[in-house]
């Protein structure tokens, strides 16, 4: 693979950077601090997975900015929060966002995968959907940045994945074309399908073993290998 390749893009949420299980233990947390919370962490968990799947793929296409899908769903997960007006509900966002941060990691192969990606002589770049500044953050304090490695967050590009319009702002940002820029990332929809449907190779990390793609990687080393064999 590495010889059809100038350039690579990473996803970093689930793919990078643990955002499932800090997002998990986060909402434990925070819930469990919530006015008459009564229903579990399983519940915790549960709901806000749902929510966010939910509501975050409306910010993606556009229909909702990300400010207000996340206040939309900071008001479904709990009664006490329902009737909150918007700086009240911020004020609880920032609550679970401390417990959040509290719990970030990379996921294991992370740092090797960039440097070994690097060390071949591919470019390599980030495209995440979020808040330029949180996800800078992210990579910062996880220990995965790399003056050498542009990270492109959808805030800052005007533009969500899974827009074919992402994946090319993301390749000229890279200096790369499409045809020769791997996307590599979790979501099958956002990274994979769309990615292709922009002209671009991409790789399934199938972190979760759901079987989409028979062969996928389930694990960062794995992943290195496939693109660097």
């Amino acid at each position: 693979m590495l010889s059809e390749l100038d350039g690579v893009l990473l996803d970093l949420d689930d793919t990078l950077f643990d955002h499932r299980t800090a997002a998990d233990r986060a909402a434990v947390a925070w819930a469990g601090a919530l006015p008459g919370w009564q229903d579990g962490a399983e519940e915790a968990v549960a709901r806000w997975l749902a929510l966010e799947n939910e509501h975050f793929p409306r910010y993606a296409r556009g229909e909702l900015t990300l400010l207000e899908q996340r206040r939309v769903r900071v008001r479904a997960f709990h009664p006490s929060l329902a009737g909150l007006d918007d700086a009240g509900v911020d004020a609880a966002f920032v609550r679970y966002l401390a417990f959040y941060e509290s719990f970030w990691r990379a996921l294991p192969g992370a740092s090797s995968l960039v440097e070994g990606l690097l060390a071949s002589g591919l470019r390599v770049g980030i495209l995440t959907n979020g808040y330029p500044d949180q996800q800078r953050d992210k990579l910062d304090r996880t220990g995965l940045v790399y003056p050498q490695v542009p990270m492109f967050a959808s805030a800052a590009l005007g533009v969500a994945k899974p827009s074919p319009q992402a994946f090319e702002l993301a390749c000229a940002g890279l200096g790369t074309v499409g045809a020769r820029t791997l996307m590599v990332g979790d979501n099958y929809e956002f990274d994979v399908l769309a990615a292709r449907a922009a002209g671009l190779p991409a790789l399934f990390f199938d972190r979760h073993s759901r079987g989409l793609e028979p062969g996928a990687p389930t694990s960062l080393d794995a992943v290195a290998a496939a693109i660097l064999r």
